[in-house]
Order: structure tokens, then C-alpha cells, then sequence
């Protein structure tokens, strides 16, 4: 064979295997999985800075690079350590503290506590700062993906978690990871929904279902899902195409600003309006849902059953999440403060409150005043004692504020290394009352877990 006969064939084959490439993108026929796979992981997450080496260090079972975050307190001497056992020996000893004054509150706490049984984990703390109980959070189940729950390249990253007043709660853990789980009190498995969700689970008032995002958080339509609580299986579905198409003289979802070509949205959150709060919002109704799109800076109200969007707000936030109701009439919101850095600010994040009777809003919080900044994820929480308490993800710590004297009551850091400043990410707190917690402190665990073993 002569080289022009080679150089044909080797033409040929190269323009062969080309055209098989560009087809199997385009249908997501094989080799489409695997070298989606294989993008996927050297990308890693959007907002992920690692090598490839340390991406192969953290899925090889070692330090777990994915979900470290980066945090060094300004007072570290104020903390003591928090005696957390059951953990791994690969990580160091939690640190906290509590003011003398700080209320009387019970600090339920989920992040990646990286206990020996589970990756992912809650704590119940005392206002003594003792633990009362703990939840292992373990996602490495047959149903779902089995990959470790360290492996954030298939997105197992604990952000929605739906806290139910029995003590159990369903989490989410984001696409690919492969689904939801609800877990008992006790940590049992209550139930496993495979699919592709996102971002939040959030209960309805009654408690019986939450809501939650379906497929990719890259989509530029998200599909809004109810789950039954108790079973797991979908009670309902709303297509943000049809919302988009509902209110054609309201051209908000046209606000779209990609990243790497996607991201158009970034839809992060959902919460119903509650009863109990609907005096303060007459321009709603019981059951209207406010939404977050990161992306955008967008903060809007729709009516889940006529799917009209009554009210919008645009630039209280840079990438924000969580809004939440208030029964003074306004929301509030986790300010990420995204861009920052481009737009040439100091890197705090704040908590910001929006009028929505005079269409303005304002600083409640001030990132600045207590090191506080998480560039993505977080979550805040209102409190009955007249705090906020804040899941700052990306420092891996949990912080609550006094609002009416802007002074910290409650710091919790969950140290990898505190030498070098590593934390592991933290993903939402709650505050409890003492009747809650003394309820659910009755049930024996030990009698549930003898249980499960015999089945």
C-alpha cells in the first residue's frame, strides 16, 4: 500500500470516528455516558478549583478535597472544641462557641461531619453546646448512585434538606447523585426516589409533601415537583416553560446571563406561603411560591394553580438564595454576593430584607462585620429568639446573629484542619424548641436499629 493509500484510509478512519462523535452528542448515543463521565470530572463543579490530582486523591478514598472549604477564624482563641466522636481520623475536632447571653436555643446542624458510618450527617446540640442525638445521612445506597458520598464530580452535595416534626427528613443531594432519601429519626431508610433533582426540598405547610426542583439546575426551564412525604411519589408538576408562556406581558425569565454556556437560571429555591403569614401578603394567596434564579439576581412570586406571577424583584441580591416569608410583610434572602470579585467589592456575603410594599430593600445583616462570606449554597433561618442563624457553606461554619445588636450568639466551625484552615462544607441549621426536642428525645433508637437488622 502506497502513502497515498495510507494517508486515504488513515483519513477515512479519523473522519469516521468524527462523525461518530458529533452524532453521539448530538443523539446521546454511546460513547456519550462515558465521555460525559470523563468531561465531567476534569471540569469538576462550575465553581470548583482542584486539580485532577486532587480529584483523584479525594475519589480514591483519601482527603476529601471536593467538600473542603477554606476558613480561618479572626478570634480563634474565643473557640473550644467540640468533642464529635464517630468521626473519621483523617479530620480534626470541631470548634465552637457560645456567647454567655446567647439564647436558649437547640441548634440542629447537617454538613459533612465525615462520621465513620457516613459521609454526610445532622447533629442536635444542647444550648450548652452538647450533643443530644445524631442523624447518619449515609446516600451510598444500591438504589442510587454508589459511588462515595465524597465524589462531588457526580454531585453528591447536601443542600435541600425538609426537616419533618417526627425527627426524619429527606434530603437532596443534586442531580446526578441519583435521587432523594428520606431517613427516619433514627437514621433508618424511609424511602429512596430515584431521579435527577436539585437544590431544595422544602415541606408544605402541613407538612405532608415538599417541593423541589427535577432535572439539571442547568436547564433554562425547571420543573417545580411536589413529593408526598410519607411515600415519596410525586403528587405533582409545574414546567417553568408553561409559567414563561402563562405571563407572555411579563418578560422576566428573558433576564438570562449564561456560564460556560449554561447555568441560564440557576434555579435554587421554592417556599409556599404559609397560613399563619398571609395577613402580612394580601396581594397573595395561601400557597403561592416564591422562587430564587441565581443567575439573574431574580426573586419572584407565582401562583402554583393559575400560574400567574403576581410580583418580581431584581438586585437585592448577586446570586442569591433561600427567600423566605416574614410576617412583617417582607422576604428576606441570603445575599451570596456571587460576583464580587468582577464587580470589585469586598468578599462578604449579607442578609438582605425586601419591602415589597415600598419596592425597596436593605442590609440586615452585614457579611463584614463577622468574616461571613459563602461565594455559593447557604442557607438562613429566622429565629423565635430574634437571631439569624446562617449555614456559611463555603467556610464551612455555622453563625448566628443577634438583630438587634448585630453581635454573634453562636459560632460553630467544622475544622478539617485547623492548622491550615480547612473546614468541611456545612449545609443548613435549624432552631428547635425544648418541647421538639424533648419529644423527639424519647424515642430509643437502639430498639428501631434492632429492628432493621432483623429484616
Amino acid at each position: 500500500m502506497n502513502w497515498v493509500a495510507r494517508f486515504a484510509l488513515l483519513y477515512l478512519v479519523a473522519a469516521a470516528f468524527f462523525a461518530w462523535g458529533v452524532a453521539s452528542v448530538t443523539f446521546q448515543v454511546f460513547p456519550y455516558d462515558q465521555m460525559k463521565s470523563v468531561v465531567d470530572f476534569v471540569r469538576g463543579d462550575q465553581d470548583e478549583d482542584l486539580s485532577i490530582a486532587q480529584k483523584l486523591q479525594n475519589d480514591l478514598g483519601g482527603t476529601p478535597t471536593r467538600m473542603m472549604r477554606q476558613y480561618q477564624p479572626l478570634d480563634g482563641e474565643k473557640f473550644e472544641d467540640f468533642p464529635l466522636t464517630g468521626v473519621t481520623a483523617r479530620r480534626g475536632v470541631p470548634q465552637i462557641w457560645i456567647a454567655p447571653d446567647a439564647p436558649p436555643a437547640y441548634r440542629l446542624l447537617i454538613a459533612a461531619f465525615d462520621f465513620e458510618e457516613a459521609f454526610w450527617g445532622a447533629i442536635l446540640i444542647d444550648p450548652q453546646g452538647r450533643e443530644l442525638h445524631r442523624w447518619y445521612l449515609n446516600a451510598e445506597l444500591p438504589e442510587l448512585m454508589e459511588l462515595p458520598d465524597t465524589e462531588e464530580d457526580t454531585l453528591k452535595n447536601l443542600y435541600g434538606a425538609a426537616l419533618f416534626p417526627d425527627g426524619s427528613m429527606a434530603i437532596n443531594l443534586q442531580e446526578s447523585a441519583g435521587g432523594l432519601i428520606k431517613f427516619g429519626y433514627c437514621s433508618e431508610v424511609d424511602w429512596v426516589k430515584q431521579g435527577i433533582f436539585h437544590h431544595v426540598a422544602t415541606p408544605t405547610e402541613d407538612n405532608t409533601a415538599f417541593w423541589t426542583y427535577g432535572g439539571y439546575q442547568g436547564d433554562l426551564h425547571p420543573i417545580l415537583i411536589l413529593i408526598d412525604a410519607e411515600t415519596g411519589e410525586t403528587l405533582r408538576e409545574i414546567d417553568m416553560a408553561d409559567v414563561e408562556q402563562a405571563n407572555v406581558r411579563i418578560p422576566i425569565f428573558d433576564l438570562r446571563r449564561g456560564r460556560r454556556g449554561d447555568q441560564a437560571t440557576h434555579p435554587n429555591h421554592i417556599e409556599a406561603l404559609p397560613s399563619d403569614l398571609a395577613e402580612a401578603f394580601p396581594q397573595f394567596e395561601v400557597g403561592d411560591l416564591v422562587q430564587s434564579y441565581h443567575t439573574t439576581n431574580l426573586i419572584f412570586v407565582m401562583d402554583p394553580d393559575t400560574l400567574e406571577i403576581k410580583w418580581w424583584y431584581s438586585g437585592a441580591g448577586d446570586g442569591q438564595h433561600d427567600p423566605d416569608w416574614h410576617a412583617d410583610g417582607t422576604i428576606s434572602i441570603y445575599n451570596n454576593r456571587y460576583r464580587s470579585d468582577r464587580r470589585g467589592l469586598p468578599e462578604f456575603s449579607t442578609i438582605e430584607q425586601i419591602d415589597l410594599a415600598a419596592n425597596t430593600h436593605r442590609t440586615l445583616i452585614d457579611g463584614a462585620d463577622h468574616n461571613f462570606y459563602s461565594r455559593i449554597n447557604g442557607q438562613h433561618q429566622f429565629t423565635d429568639y430574634g437571631t439569624v442563624i446562617i449555614a456559611s457553606a463555603t467556610q464551612g461554619r455555622f453563625l448566628e446573629v443577634d438583630l438587634e445588636t448585630g453581635e454573634l450568639v453562636f459560632d460553630f466551625v467544622n475544622v478539617y484542619d485547623r492548622t491550615d484552615g480547612r473546614a468541611l462544607h456545612v449545609s443548613e441549621a435549624f432552631v428547635l424548641d425544648q418541647a421538639t426536642v424533648d419529644r423527639w428525645l424519647q424515642t430509643d433508637c437502639s430498639t428501631i436499629q434492632s429492628q432493621g437488622d432483623k429484616s
